[in-house]
C-alpha cells in the first residue's frame, strides 16, 4: 500500500501480482490490484482482477463485493461466486408440491443474501413489465444468477401447463444465458437486438430516458428549452435507439407521443 500511496503504481502493481500469485485467496490484494490496473487503463486485466477478488472474498464481511459484482455486470461480465457464498446462510427448506404430492426440498443458499430478500428480488425480476426492466433488476442484483435463485425458478418452471410455469421457464433460460455469455449478451438476444445497439439502449435508458419523460409532457416551448439545455441528446445515437425501443413497446397512443418527440429532435438536426 505504501508504494501505491507514493504514486509508484508500476512497482505496486508488480508487488500485488506477486502477492496474489503466492496466495490467490487474498481478496484485499486482488481489490488493490484491480484499482491499479484500472488507473493504468488496463480495463480487461482490471476486470479479471475483480473476478478473482469476488471469488476470494467472503460476502458476509466484505462490503466491496457488491461493488465489484456491479462493475462486472456493467462491463458485460457475469460475476463468479464467492468462496464464502455457500456459507452465507443456513440451508433453505422448501415444501414443493408435485402432482399432489408435497416434498421437502433442501437447497444451499449461495446467493449471499437472505432467502426472503432473494425471493422478493426474484418476484421483481419475473414481474418486470419489459425485458429492459428485468435487465435493470438483474444488473442491480447479481444474486439472481446464484444457484439458489436458478433452482427456485426451476421449481416454478416444472409445471409447463400453467402460464406461471411457462414464464418461469423463459426467465430461467435468460438467467442461464446470463451465466454463460454475460448480462448484455443474454438480454440483447432476448430483445433480438445487435449487442452494440443494446448497449446504446442501456445508456439511453440510464442517461436519456429521464429527458424523454420530460419531453413527453412538455408543450412546444418547454420542449425547445429542454433540448436547448441538452444539445448532446440531439446527436447521440443512443437517443435514436431509445426512441425506437420505446415506440416498439408502446401502445398506439404512446407511440404518437414518441413520434412527436422524434420529430422535434429531427428538426434540430437539420
Amino acid at each position: 500500500m505504501e508504494l501505491q500511496h507514493a504514486g509508484r503504481s508500476a512497482e505496486a502493481t508488480e508487488l500485488y501480482r506477486r502477492v496474489v500469485a503466492q496466495d490467490p485467496l487474498l481478496a484485499a490484494a486482488w481489490w488493490n490490484l484491480a484499482a491499479l490496473l484500472r488507473e493504468s487503463e488496463q480495463s480487461d486485466a482490471a476486470l479479471d482482477a475483480l473476478e478473482a477478488f469476488v471469488r476470494a472474498a467472503d460476502p458476509r464481511g466484505d462490503a466491496f463485493v457488491d461493488l465489484a459484482r456491479r462493475e462486472l455486470f456493467d462491463a458485460g461480465r457475469t460475476p463468479p461466486r464467492s468462496s464464502g457464498a455457500a456459507r452465507t446462510g443456513e440451508p433453505v427448506q422448501l415444501i414443493v408440491e408435485r402432482r399432489g404430492v408435497r416434498t421437502l426440498v433442501l437447497l444451499d443458499n449461495d446467493s449471499g443474501v437472505e432467502v426472503d430478500a432473494l425471493q422478493q428480488t426474484l418476484e421483481s425480476f419475473v414481474d418486470a413489465w419489459a425485458w429492459m426492466d428485468a435487465y435493470i433488476v438483474v444488473r442491480a442484483h447479481p444474486e439472481l444468477t446464484s444457484s439458489l435463485a436458478l433452482e427456485l425458478l426451476r421449481l416454478r418452471a416444472e409445471d409447463l401447463d400453467t402460464h406461471d410455469g411457462q414464464v418461469a421457464q423463459l426467465n430461467l433460460r435468460v438467467l442461464t444465458r446470463t451465466l454463460e455469455a454475460g448480462l448484455d449478451v443474454a438480454f440483447a438476444e432476448i430483445e433480438n437486438m445487435d449487442l452494440d445497439d443494446f448497449r446504446l439502449l442501456v445508456r439511453g435508458v440510464d442517461e436519456i430516458q429521464p429527458l424523454i419523460v420530460l419531453l413527453a409532457s412538455a408543450d412546444e416551448m418547454e420542449a425547445e428549452a429542454i433540448l436547448d439545455a441538452h444539445p448532446g441528446v440531439v446527436h447521440d445515437r443512443a437517443t435514436d435507439v431509445l426512441l425506437w425501443y420505446l415506440r416498439r413497446n408502446q401502445p398506439a397512443e404512446g407511440a404518437q407521443v414518441i413520434d412527436i418527440i422524434r420529430a422535434r429532435i429531427e428538426a434540430r438536426r437539420r
